[in-house]
């Protein structure tokens, strides 16, 4: 356990400063994004490829263990939510049937009187309700308050989401709306996970990443080194970010990507392991990558990998 400055440790929440472990459920999904891959996926006789897709599949599956888990927790805190708004607006209503009471109480007396006569009223068949023909204070319509009113209580009513606060109803809002989001992404990585391993995409990749980054989940992408693959999938992974969140939708992602190749701190990280401030991606293998992982003209080609 690492021993935190005293200052960072006053953010921590209290059970956790207490030494209260984190549940940790680790998922990993391999794509095989080179010549090899596309080679090995052509000449299936000789090698398995399977093996990428049965992986994934086996951690797909982690991953369905903890979503099912997770849409529980988050249905019950949103019904939770929703139980505490309800619970206030029936004690603001009962705040309100409280001074009314004091009106059900004047108004038996003033209807006391007229009791016996909507009573008789009623017997000798007269109307079922005020009407035109009613007089105040007779018809069982007057009888039915009379009777309401003396048993002197005011039930609170059934109180739909519409009557909820609107922040309230707002948040419900939002919640329904992230888990039909988070829903559509993962019905999404399960058709990409399925796909034939023999088909180069990224996309089972791509949609892990945002799948996990919406669970609020830790996590990496990373190639043999570190350096060149992960560039450019981790810059596509940026580039999909600023689009969705940031305003920057209708920009091509290619191009955010190769923005980010070019000037961003993925330049340094490639000049410090090699000297070089370009990627191992040569020419030829480029012809096998997928398109947005290819890097800018003139920036791959360095030899050391």
């Amino acid at each position: 356990m690492y021993d935190l400055d005293p200052a960072l440790r006053r953010l921590v929440p209290l059970e956790l400063a207490a030494g209260k472990t984190i549940a940790v459920v680790p998922v990993m999904f391999s794509m095989g994004i080179n010549e090899f891959h596309y080679l090995a996926s052509r000449a299936a006789l000789f090698f398995d490829v399977e093996v990428h897709r049965r992986i994934n599949l086996v951690e797909f599956h982690r991953l369905v263990v903890y979503f099912t888990a997770y849409k529980q927790y988050y249905h019950e805190e949103t019904e939770n939510l929703r139980r505490h708004a309800v619970q206030e607006a029936r004690a603001s209503w009962g705040k309100v049937g409280a001074a009314f009471q004091g009106v059900q109480a004047a108004a038996v007396g003033d209807l006391e009187g007229m009791g016996e006569e909507d009573e008789d009223e009623d017997e000798d068949g007269g109307l079922s309700g005020p009407g035109p023909t009613s007089r105040p204070g007779t018809g069982s319509g007057f009888g039915f308050i009379r009777r309401t009113a003396s048993r002197g209580g005011v039930v609170p009513p059934m109180v739909p989401d519409s009557a909820l606060p609107p922040a309230v109803r707002l948040e419900l809002l939002r919640r329904k709306a992230k888990i039909e989001l988070l829903s559509d992404r993962f019905r999404q990585l399960a058709e990409a996970v399925a796909q034939d391993p023999a088909i180069s995409s990224i996309e089972a990749l791509r949609q892990a990443e945002d799948l996990v980054r919406r669970l609020h989940g830790g996590r990496v992408t990373s190639c043999k080194s570190g350096k060149d693959r992960t560039s450019m999938m981790v810059t596509l992974e940026q580039a999909s970010i600023l689009q969705q969140e940031h305003g920057l939708e209708g920009l091509d992602r290619k191009q955010l990507a190769e923005i980010m190749r070019r000037h961003g701190t993925r330049r340094a990280n490639v000049l410090k392991n090699v000297g070089k401030a370009k990627y191992a991606i040569n020419p030829l293998q480029q012809l096998f990558f997928n398109d947005e992982l290819r890097p800018p003209t003139g920036m791959g080609g360095a030899k050391q990998t």
